[in-house]
């Protein structure tokens, strides 16, 4: 696993969203939400946390930790 794609993970660990959540982890050949990561600029390894605001109609807020942004240059 990259040190990037590393750190992007435990900084979405220790996001403590308030309400039923859940984590996922851009892959490369998932065409499960391609808008979705197109839209967002995902990349593989990408971390999204997906927090449920309201359950009728389901409302989700999304947390995004780009792997590029926890990349160290050491």
């Amino acid at each position: 696993m990259s040190r990037g794609r590393e750190k992007a993970i435990q900084a979405a660990e220790k996001f403590k969203p308030k309400n039923s959540s859940f984590m996922s982890i851009s892959r490369p050949h998932n065409m499960d939400g391609l808008h979705f990561r197109k839209h967002n600029n995902l990349e593989e390894g990408d971390v999204c946390v997906f927090e449920a605001i309201e359950r009728k109609p389901v409302v989700l807020s999304v947390s995004i930790f780009h792997m590029v942004d926890h990349q160290s240059l050491d």
